[in-house]
C-alpha cells in the first residue's frame, strides 16, 4: 500500500486514532512522513521477540510458569511426556496435573468437566437407582402409615427392580 501522505512510498507504519474506543481514522504513511507528523518509531534495538512475549504475558496476567519437572509419583510419566504423547500414565494423573490439564479441558471442550451424553447402559442404572430410592422412601413412609398392603406392593416392585438390574 501506497503512503496517504506522499503517494511514492510503501506505506509501513500504520497510526489510529481512537476515541471512546471506537476507531476513528486509520492513516498509512512512509517512514519519513510519519516522522515528520512526529510519530514515535521504534528501533529494532527497542523491541525483542522475547520482550514482546514477556510484556503480553504480563498484560494479560500470566498463570504460573509450568512445572516441566513434574512427575506422577504412582507411574512415573511427566509432564513433558504427557505434552509429546498426549496421553497420561494413570487415572491419578488427572490429580497429579490438575493445575495444567483445566485449561487444556476448558479449551477443548469448552468446559472442565464431561458435558456429552451418558452411555445408555450407565443412564439405565441411575434410572434404576434413582427408582429405589423412591422405592424407599415410600416403603418406609407407609409403614409408618401402618399401611401394610402398601408397604407389601412396594416391596414386591423393590425385589423386582433389583432382579432386573
Amino acid at each position: 500500500m501506497i503512503c496517504e501522505s506522499c503517494r511514492e512510498n510503501l506505506a509501513t507504519v500504520y497510526v489510529s486514532e481512537v476515541l471512546d474506543t471506537k476507531k476513528k481514522k486509520v492513516m498509512r504513511l512512509c517512514e519519513a512522513c510519519a516522522r515528520d507528523r512526529g510519530v514515535e518509531l521504534p528501533t529494532a534495538a527497542d523491541y525483542s521477540v522475547k520482550d514482546l512475549f514477556a510484556q503480553a504475558a504480563a498484560e494479560k496476567g500470566s498463570p504460573e510458569p509450568r512445572r516441566e519437572s513434574l512427575v506422577c509419583p504412582d507411574c512415573g510419566i511427566g509432564l513433558e511426556e504427557f505434552r509429546r504423547t498426549g496421553r497420561l500414565g494413570c487415572a491419578r494423573d488427572y490429580d497429579h496435573f490438575r493445575a495444567e490439564l483445566l485449561p487444556l479441558l476448558e479449551r477443548i471442550h469448552g468446559a472442565e468437566r464431561h458435558l456429552g451424553q451418558v452411555p445408555q447402559r450407565a443412564a439405565r442404572r441411575l434410572a434404576r437407582d434413582e427408582e429405589l430410592a423412591a422405592l424407599q422412601k415410600a416403603i418406609a413412609a407407609a409403614v409408618a402409615a401402618e399401611d401394610y398392603e402398601e408397604a407389601a406392593r412396594l416391596r414386591d416392585r423393590i425385589q423386582h427392580v433389583e432382579g432386573e438390574g
